[in-house]
């Protein structure tokens, strides 16, 4: 009887804790509002977006896939002077890239085992980039082969890449037109083709679209368009923190800055200053503080930013809102959504 009663007692106990325990929701197509302890609060809503990223199930790589897409990579390698690159770690190992311990410097992988992305810049890719690679990697979503020696016109096949959103070949030596696919790939939103040699007019598919977000195109003599597109200008300088910024948020900036790739963002006043600048004071775009040198909001939307959320973001101490919508950030695109912390 005694053992009996000490088990319903624990049962009702634990039901009652269920439904008075303080709880996180995602409202669909709102902000995420997490009512939590101030210490767990951040690090839940990083869960939380980590977990929107690996909700869609893809369909695994097949033996065909892998050995076409590892041939597309060994074939841009022989192309573009590998040898040459300032890092070329585990490529041409004989495995797959994205096969377990392989890990090609540069190349991104998916949960299903694809290639995602390329990753390049400044590894003195040296030529022409060869015809047919692109086509073989299907699932691209981001390509950033900027700030190298690449010269000769892009493939046309890069227009069969209907995933892709971020391509970046800006700094480089492309000649020849910009091609009339850029404006027909539906998932791209940042093009970056600046300072290279085009030549002649913008398509009208560019011109005419409406799905890209930012088109750079600057520093070619391409006629028919204004130099930066969509892109917009920096909005004016709110200067709300009076102090210096606190040394360790300081420090989760730069991180955020270098994880998610700062130096090819189109807005990035004060960013680019690194440890010589002070966010706070010379007020760093989309960053606010307090009076006393806290970080209290980070929007960086639509600025191309992408890569890996850095797990340090979850140190800020004041951080109430985060703008990191239309980023192609953790290797997929998140459409209109802020992350959003109330307390």
């Amino acid at each position: 009887m005694t053992v009996g009663f000490f088990y319903l007692f624990a049962l009702l106990l634990t039901i009652h804790c269920y439904f008075e325990a303080p709880k996180h929701e995602i409202l669909q197509g709102s902000p995420i509002f997490l009512q939590t302890s101030k210490e767990t609060e951040l690090r839940l809503a990083l869960n939380e977006l980590e977990q929107l990223q690996v909700s869609r199930v893809e369909r695994l790589i097949t033996e065909e896939e892998k050995h076409v897409e590892t041939r597309a990579l060994e074939i841009l390698f022989a192309a573009m002077e590998g040898t040459s690159w300032k890092s070329s770690i585990s490529w041409l190992n004989g495995q797959h890239p994205c096969a377990s311990g392989s890990s090609w410097f540069g190349v991104h992988c998916s949960g299903s085992g694809h290639v995602v992305g390329i990753s390049l810049s400044k590894q003195n890719l040296i030529g022409e980039l060869p015809h047919g690679i692109f086509s073989s990697l299907q699932e691209l979503k981001f390509v950033d082969i900027s700030n190298n020696n690449i010269s000769g016109e892009l493939p046309s096949d890069i227009g069969s890449c209907s995933k892709i959103i971020f391509f970046d070949a800006s700094h480089n030596s492309i000649t020849g037109y910009v091609q009339d696919f850029f404006g027909t790939m539906d998932s791209l939103r940042f093009l970056f083709l600046h300072h290279n040699q085009f030549t002649g007019s913008l398509p009208s598919s560019l011109v005419e679209t409406q799905t890209l977000s930012v088109i750079a195109i600057h520093g070619n003599r391409v006629e028919g368009r204004p130099a930066y597109g969509r892109m917009q200008a920096h909005p004016p300088c709110t200067k709300v923190g009076q102090n210096y910024t606190i040394p360790s948020e300081k420090d989760v900036l730069l991180d955020v800055y270098e994880s998610l790739n700062g130096w090819s963002w189109p807005r990035n006043r004060g960013w680019e200053e690194g440890q010589a600048g002070d966010p706070c004071l010379q007020c760093w775009y989309g960053v606010t503080c307090t009076l006393d040198g806290y970080v209290t909001e980070l929007r960086l939307p639509k600025n191309a930013l992408y890569g890996t959320i850095p797990s340090s973001l979850s140190s800020f101490r004041h951080l109430r809102v985060i703008d990191f919508s239309s980023n192609p950030i953790f290797g997929e695109y998140l459409t209109g959504r802020i992350f959003r912390l109330q307390v």
